[in-house]
């Protein structure tokens, strides 16, 4: 089992019962009925508890001065709030920038466009449910 499963797997020990985004359950984990930890065996339940987690992904792409006209509305990079700014930033070196269970900055939602030293930016904003497991262990036999 991968050192993320077994720690996942020592956490359910101690709580019993754990939930998860889907997507942060090892496979070694969410594929298993049972586990067999030091001379014990254990089963393993994994379910579907009808939640989604919310992850929003911006991603900030650069236009032309030409598709940008005097009707449509931008926000400059200084008028930013200092999260919108950490935002947009992470998006132009990462490529995106992801946030989960929570939103994006409300500046960066309510504007489709940021100007950034001299360049405008495209935002687009892509919004992805995860659903969310519950992993509960308990001992099967010894």
């Amino acid at each position: 089992m991968s050192d993320e499963g077994q720690a996942l797997f020592e956490k359910l020990l101690a709580q019993g019962t754990v939930e998860r985004p889907a997507d942060t359950v090892p496979s070694t984990l969410s594929d298993a009925e049972y586990v067999q930890f030091e001379r014990s065996i254990y089963a393993l339940t994994v379910e579907f508890i009808d939640q989604m987690l919310a992850e929003y992904t911006l991603r900030a792409t650069p236009v032309s001065a030409s598709a940008i006209d005097d009707e449509t509305e931008w926000v400059d990079f200084d008028a930013l709030s200092t999260e919108a700014k950490a935002a947009f930033e992470d998006a132009l070196d990462d490529g995106q920038h992801t946030v989960r269970g929570d939103t994006l900055p409300p500046q960066l939602v309510g504007h489709r466009y940021v100007r950034y030293e001299g360049t405008t930016h495209r935002l687009e904003i892509a919004l992805f449910e995860v659903p969310i497991w519950r992993l509960s262990v308990e001992k099967a036999s010894t």
